[in-house]
């Protein structure tokens, strides 16, 4: 949610979704009012289809509004309808757009496509507003799940059993099940993590994401 500070009033606060590509500003949430915090369930996230509202406060995620576009810039979800919270990449179009990289035609060409720049982001639209959810390079299908690589990373760190930011998490095709593994590497003090560690490891994260870890 939006932090709160003595004598600094929420709304002072503001949210900007912004890219070089764009010549900054995208999005701008309403300077004479409070971003907006949502709750949606868990288990749409991790379906990846659809942000959904929660009604209760089980296995929810707070996400924070980036504001609506600004004038002059078309924002939409790639193939997607125009459904409220469906999820996918972000595209953007509008008079302040890039032309493209430079002296970078093959970038530019996989990035910008009939007038519309392909982000690398993931989020979705909420009454018009915009939520970020990770990036597309992040994002692991493990078993059918889409799980964003820096969120199973922020949840190790919490651990406090590797070195503060040593964390990666990636996944590997798994052939012989036709699906992806998930791989946690964590580099500790003594270059050791012991079974006990791991243990804890592999339960925080099966509980929080509902997968399992292939390799520790």
């Amino acid at each position: 949610g939006v932090p709160q500070f003595r004598n600094l009033p929420p709304k002072a606060l503001q949210v900007c979704y912004a890219m070089a590509e764009n010549v900054f500003a995208v999005t701008q949430t309403d300077p004479a009012k409070q971003p907006k915090v949502i709750s949606v369930t868990a288990a749409s996230l991790l379906e990846g289809q659809r942000a959904i509202p929660a009604s209760d406060d089980r296995s929810t995620v707070r996400l924070l509004s980036c504001g609506r576009p600004i004038d002059g810039v078309g924002l939409r979800i790639a193939g997607k309808s125009d459904q409220d919270g469906a999820i996918g990449e972000i595209l953007i179009s509008g008079q302040s757009l890039y032309s493209g990289y430079y002296h970078r035609p093959e970038i530019t060409a996989q990035r910008l496509r009939d007038g519309w720049h392909h982000t690398g982001d993931i989020g979705f639209l909420h009454q018009d507003e915009l939520y970020i959810l990770g990036r597309v390079d992040d994002l692991l299908n493990v078993r059918g799940k889409n799980i964003y690589a820096h969120e199973v990373e922020d949840v190790v760190n919490g651990l406090k059993l590797a070195i503060p930011g040593r964390v990666v998490t990636f996944s590997i095709p798994n052939e012989a099940l036709g699906t992806s593994d998930m791989v946690v590497l964590c580099e500790t003090a003594d270059g050791t993590l012991d079974a006990a560690a791991k243990r804890t490891i592999r339960e925080v994260v099966n509980s929080t994401f509902g997968v399992t870890i292939t390799r520790l």
